[in-house]
């Protein structure tokens, strides 16, 4: 046998030494039977605790192999996907594991925010109801509650949403987000100042997150406020973004930034950045090449606005780029 082997069985009776005992002590006295859906969250909650989501699947097909009937998969393979952000596979586990346990308020949730980031609002703004009518302390459940309701466009839904969670919650975490989310309410609803109040806010209770600078850069872009927008955007790249697509929204918006500056190198910096983190952004081939133009590099502005109307579809833009294309030949001729 070899050491690989060794380890993988000393693991297996590890997790299912574990699982009996959990299902041992849970025995209820009066002698009714445990629901399935019980054992989904102490299975689920082993793996978490005790080896990887990989591990945690062999556990759980051995003991679905050892336990007639049993249909632990469920509620653990939901999270998996979560996990894994394979959002729609995760909402359909997540319907097996309800239709076993419809009160369980964790798979309720968990469903409620998949269907939210696969763009399922309406179903989400469901589901999270459900849940914070049954436990109205969920206070992760206003965020993602409220998010949905901004999405879908029910601006003032989700101000009620964000509100309440920030009535009822005294976590710092928790309300920056809650303060960051119903800022940006704000902002669509055109209150810049109430935005920029709630923005201060979420800087207050958490100074190290970046979204809430992000904001506050954009809500200066729009007001022409662009030296602290660049500003504003600089510190939430230096603290961090959570994904490639935050932090090209933020280069993206600080390059424009820098353009009405008149700083066109360091636009141009920002959008090649931007591009290596989200390529298929057709429109920040304009920017740069109008960047370039600006600069009197025509060369590189005909390959990147050649480049942006091979792809393009913004109606006000293609016409713009051809205009400068033109315009970048004259003078190429005229040298």
């Amino acid at each position: 046998m070899s050491r690989t082997e060794c380890v993988g069985i000393k693991g297996l009776f590890g997790y299912v030494g574990q699982a009996v005992l959990i299902l041992a002590l849970s025995l209820p006295a009066s002698g009714d039977a445990i629901h399935p859906a019980s054992f989904y969250s102490w299975l689920h909650t082993l793996a978490a605790n005790n080896g990887s989501p990989d591990s945690g699947r062999w556990l759980e097909d051995y003991l679905s192999s050892i336990i007639p009937g049993a249909v632990v998969q469920f509620g653990y393979d939901a999270l998996y996907l979560q996990e894994a952000g394979r959002w729609i596979e995760a909402v359909s586990s997540y319907d097996r594991a309800l239709a076993l346990d419809p009160g369980n308020l964790d798979y309720l949730s968990g469903r409620g925010f998949c269907n939210f980031r696969a763009g399922r609002y309406e179903s989400a703004v469901d589901d999270l109801t459900r849940v914070l009518a049954m436990d109205s302390l969920r206070i992760g459940d206003y965020v993602t509650l409220g998010r949905a309701q901004s999405e879908n466009g029910n601006l003032n839904e989700a101000y009620y949403w964000f509100t309440a969670g920030i009535e009822m919650s005294n976590d710092a975490d928790e309300l920056s987000d809650l303060y960051f989310y119903r800022a940006r309410c704000y902002r669509l609803a055109g209150d810049y100042a109430s935005a920029h109040s709630d923005l201060d806010q979420a800087i207050d209770w958490d100074p190290t997150a970046a979204l809430p600078h992000s904001g506050k850069g954009e809500l200066y872009y729009l007001t022409m406020r662009d030296e602290e927008a660049v500003e504003s955007f600089s510190k939430a790249i230096e603290l961090g973004l959570e994904d490639d697509e935050s932090l090209a929204d933020v280069l993206f918006h600080r390059a424009l930034s820098y353009m009405e500056l008149r700083e066109y190198d360091q636009a141009v910096v920002d959008i090649t950045e931007l591009l290596r983190h989200s390529p298929g952004r057709v429109n920040a081939y304009y920017y740069r090449g109008l960047s370039y133009f600006c600069q009197g590099d025509d060369e590189h502005c005909t390959d990147d606005l050649e480049h942006f109307l091979q792809y393009a579809t913004d109606p006000q833009l293609i016409p713009e780029a051809r205009s400068i294309l033109g315009e970048a030949e004259a003078f190429r001729q005229q040298r």
